[in-house]
Protein backbone atom coordinates (compact mmCIF):
# COMPACT_ATOMS: atom_id res chain seq x y z
CA UNK A 1 0.00 0.00 0.00
CA UNK A 2 1.75 2.88 -0.91
CA UNK A 3 2.19 6.59 1.51
CA UNK A 4 -0.54 8.85 1.17
CA UNK A 5 0.87 11.98 -0.40
CA UNK A 6 1.61 14.73 2.31
CA UNK A 7 1.01 18.45 1.82
CA UNK A 8 4.07 20.10 3.80
CA UNK A 9 3.06 23.03 5.24
CA UNK A 10 6.18 25.63 6.78
CA UNK A 11 5.94 28.38 8.56
CA UNK A 12 8.38 31.15 7.96
CA UNK A 13 9.69 33.36 10.91
CA UNK A 14 12.00 31.54 13.26
CA UNK A 15 11.38 28.15 11.08
CA UNK A 16 12.76 29.18 7.89
CA UNK A 17 13.94 32.70 8.21
CA UNK A 18 16.86 33.70 10.43
CA UNK A 19 14.06 36.42 11.65
CA UNK A 20 17.49 38.51 13.66
CA UNK A 21 19.45 38.46 10.36
CA UNK A 22 16.18 39.57 8.34
CA UNK A 23 15.36 42.14 11.47
CA UNK A 24 19.09 43.72 11.30
CA UNK A 25 19.48 43.97 7.89
CA UNK A 26 16.34 46.01 8.40
CA UNK A 27 17.96 47.98 10.83
CA UNK A 28 20.95 48.97 8.16
CA UNK A 29 18.68 49.34 5.62
CA UNK A 30 16.66 51.93 7.26
CA UNK A 31 19.62 53.82 8.86
CA UNK A 32 21.84 53.68 5.67
CA UNK A 33 18.89 55.42 3.49
CA UNK A 34 18.36 58.10 5.95
CA UNK A 35 14.65 57.75 7.48
CA UNK A 36 15.53 56.70 10.84
CA UNK A 37 18.28 57.46 13.20
CA UNK A 38 21.16 55.67 14.24
CA UNK A 39 19.72 53.34 17.05
CA UNK A 40 15.75 54.48 16.67
CA UNK A 41 14.39 51.45 15.82
CA UNK A 42 16.26 49.74 18.52
CA UNK A 43 15.40 51.61 21.39
CA UNK A 44 11.34 51.93 20.33
CA UNK A 45 11.06 48.20 19.76
CA UNK A 46 12.81 47.44 23.43
CA UNK A 47 10.37 50.42 24.91
CA UNK A 48 7.69 48.36 22.70
CA UNK A 49 8.35 44.82 23.37
CA UNK A 50 9.23 45.70 27.32
CA UNK A 51 6.00 47.27 28.14
CA UNK A 52 4.33 43.87 26.71
CA UNK A 53 3.58 45.14 23.24
CA UNK A 54 4.93 43.55 19.89
CA UNK A 55 6.55 45.88 17.83
CA UNK A 56 6.08 46.04 14.14
CA UNK A 57 8.98 48.17 12.14
CA UNK A 58 6.46 48.94 9.47
CA UNK A 59 4.04 50.55 11.78
CA UNK A 60 6.59 52.46 13.20
CA UNK A 61 7.97 53.81 9.93
CA UNK A 62 4.21 54.41 8.75
CA UNK A 63 4.02 57.05 11.94
CA UNK A 64 7.32 58.48 11.12
CA UNK A 65 6.16 59.15 7.39
CA UNK A 66 7.70 56.55 5.78
CA UNK A 67 4.88 55.70 3.37
CA UNK A 68 3.94 55.07 -0.26
CA UNK A 69 6.76 55.66 -2.80
CA UNK A 70 9.48 55.89 -0.37
CA UNK A 71 8.62 52.80 1.54
CA UNK A 72 8.23 50.62 -1.71
CA UNK A 73 11.79 52.10 -2.47
CA UNK A 74 13.55 51.15 0.79
CA UNK A 75 11.75 47.62 1.14
CA UNK A 76 13.02 47.21 -3.15
CA UNK A 77 16.52 48.12 -1.26
CA UNK A 78 16.30 45.43 1.68
CA UNK A 79 15.44 42.22 -1.03
CA UNK A 80 18.10 43.24 -3.48
CA UNK A 81 20.02 43.54 -0.17
CA UNK A 82 19.09 40.22 1.63
CA UNK A 83 19.34 38.60 -1.88
CA UNK A 84 23.58 38.90 -1.57
CA UNK A 85 22.99 37.31 1.94
CA UNK A 86 21.55 33.67 2.84
CA UNK A 87 18.69 35.00 6.08
CA UNK A 88 17.59 31.45 5.78
CA UNK A 89 18.85 28.75 8.65
CA UNK A 90 21.22 26.14 7.15
CA UNK A 91 19.08 23.23 8.18
CA UNK A 92 16.08 25.54 5.96
CA UNK A 93 18.10 25.70 3.02
CA UNK A 94 18.75 21.68 3.54
CA UNK A 95 15.13 20.86 4.48
CA UNK A 96 13.67 23.32 1.44
CA UNK A 97 16.39 20.93 -0.89
CA UNK A 98 15.17 17.85 0.16
CA UNK A 99 11.36 18.99 -0.31
CA UNK A 100 12.46 19.91 -3.77
CA UNK A 101 14.61 16.41 -4.40
CA UNK A 102 11.38 14.82 -3.71
CA UNK A 103 9.34 16.74 -5.43
CA UNK A 104 7.13 17.10 -2.47
CA UNK A 105 4.41 19.84 -2.71
CA UNK A 106 5.35 22.02 -0.30
CA UNK A 107 3.81 25.73 0.92
CA UNK A 108 4.99 28.76 3.13
CA UNK A 109 2.17 29.99 5.25
CA UNK A 110 3.41 33.06 7.26
CA UNK A 111 1.57 35.34 9.51
CA UNK A 112 1.60 38.92 9.82
CA UNK A 113 1.85 42.52 7.55
CA UNK A 114 1.66 41.55 4.35
CA UNK A 115 4.51 44.37 2.88
CA UNK A 116 6.84 43.34 5.37
CA UNK A 117 6.27 39.65 4.87
CA UNK A 118 6.49 40.28 1.14
CA UNK A 119 9.77 41.70 1.59
CA UNK A 120 11.26 39.37 4.00
CA UNK A 121 10.11 36.42 1.25
CA UNK A 122 11.77 38.23 -1.68
CA UNK A 123 14.95 39.35 0.50
CA UNK A 124 15.19 35.31 1.55
CA UNK A 125 14.87 34.40 -2.46
CA UNK A 126 11.36 32.83 -1.76
CA UNK A 127 8.64 34.89 -2.94
CA UNK A 128 8.71 32.67 -6.49
CA UNK A 129 7.53 29.38 -4.41
CA UNK A 130 3.81 28.45 -3.28
CA UNK A 131 3.20 31.16 0.09
CA UNK A 132 0.42 32.25 2.01
CA UNK A 133 0.30 35.55 3.73
CA UNK A 134 -2.15 35.00 6.39
CA UNK A 135 -4.19 37.25 9.52
CA UNK A 136 -4.99 34.07 11.76
CA UNK A 137 -1.94 33.10 13.94
CA UNK A 138 -3.91 30.01 14.27
CA UNK A 139 -2.56 27.74 11.68
CA UNK A 140 -4.54 25.11 12.39
CA UNK A 141 -7.13 26.79 11.43
CA UNK A 142 -6.33 28.32 8.23
CA UNK A 143 -5.58 24.58 7.10
CA UNK A 144 -8.86 23.03 8.82
CA UNK A 145 -10.25 25.28 6.00
CA UNK A 146 -8.17 23.48 3.26
CA UNK A 147 -10.20 20.59 3.71
CA UNK A 148 -12.22 18.58 0.69
CA UNK A 149 -14.12 15.47 1.21
CA UNK A 150 -10.92 13.66 0.62
CA UNK A 151 -7.40 15.03 1.63
CA UNK A 152 -6.60 19.36 1.22
CA UNK A 153 -6.52 21.78 -1.82
CA UNK A 154 -5.16 25.35 -1.69
CA UNK A 155 -4.49 27.49 -4.68
CA UNK A 156 -2.06 30.12 -4.19
CA UNK A 157 -0.21 32.81 -6.54
CA UNK A 158 -0.44 30.58 -9.49
CA UNK A 159 -0.32 27.46 -7.57
CA UNK A 160 -2.22 24.69 -7.01
CA UNK A 161 -0.87 22.28 -4.52
CA UNK A 162 -3.14 19.14 -2.57
CA UNK A 163 -2.27 16.64 -0.65
CA UNK A 164 -3.81 13.37 1.70
CA UNK A 165 -2.63 15.01 4.11
CA UNK A 166 -0.85 17.99 5.79
CA UNK A 167 2.13 18.09 7.85
CA UNK A 168 2.56 21.35 9.81
CA UNK A 169 6.08 22.90 10.82
CA UNK A 170 6.05 25.74 12.93
CA UNK A 171 7.93 27.37 15.75
CA UNK A 172 4.84 28.35 17.57
CA UNK A 173 2.77 25.66 19.95
CA UNK A 174 -0.65 28.32 19.49
CA UNK A 175 -0.45 27.84 15.77
CA UNK A 176 -1.07 23.77 15.79
CA UNK A 177 -4.35 24.85 17.39
CA UNK A 178 -7.58 23.12 15.51
CA UNK A 179 -5.05 21.21 13.42
CA UNK A 180 -7.50 18.36 11.70
CA UNK A 181 -7.28 14.94 13.42
CA UNK A 182 -5.93 13.80 10.57
CA UNK A 183 -2.65 15.95 10.05
CA UNK A 184 0.68 15.81 11.76
CA UNK A 185 3.67 18.53 12.67
CA UNK A 186 6.66 19.55 14.26
CA UNK A 187 6.99 22.04 16.53
CA UNK A 188 10.58 23.18 15.98
CA UNK A 189 12.41 25.50 19.53
CA UNK A 190 15.20 27.08 18.44
CA UNK A 191 17.03 27.66 21.76
CA UNK A 192 15.28 29.31 24.36
CA UNK A 193 11.24 29.13 24.23
CA UNK A 194 9.41 32.90 24.21
CA UNK A 195 6.09 33.24 26.36
CA UNK A 196 4.49 33.52 22.77
CA UNK A 197 5.88 30.41 21.15
CA UNK A 198 4.46 27.68 24.22
CA UNK A 199 1.12 26.28 24.43
CA UNK A 200 -0.17 22.57 24.53
CA UNK A 201 0.56 20.66 21.33
CA UNK A 202 -1.58 18.05 20.24
CA UNK A 203 -0.67 14.47 19.62
CA UNK A 204 0.24 14.49 16.48
CA UNK A 205 2.84 17.38 17.12
CA UNK A 206 6.23 16.63 18.11
CA UNK A 207 9.19 18.68 19.61
CA UNK A 208 12.29 18.93 17.45
CA UNK A 209 15.16 21.27 17.68
CA UNK A 210 16.45 21.08 14.04
CA UNK A 211 14.61 20.27 10.71
CA UNK A 212 17.44 18.34 10.16
CA UNK A 213 15.08 15.88 12.31
CA UNK A 214 12.47 15.74 9.46
CA UNK A 215 12.13 13.18 6.85
CA UNK A 216 10.29 14.38 3.34
CA UNK A 217 10.34 10.25 2.51
CA UNK A 218 8.88 9.09 6.16
CA UNK A 219 7.08 11.84 8.22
Amino acid sequence: MSRPETLWVNDFDRTLLDTDSAYQLLVSTCEETGVVGEGELEIVRHETEASGGSFSPLDYLAQCGVRGAILSDLLERYGRSGQQMDLLYPDARRYLTALGEADQPAVILTYGNVAWQTAKLKAAGLINIPHIITDNAHKGQVIAGWQQRVGYRIQTWGHQLSGERVFLVDDKATSFTALPGDAAGAWIVRGEVLTRQQGDLPESVRRIKSLDELNVATD
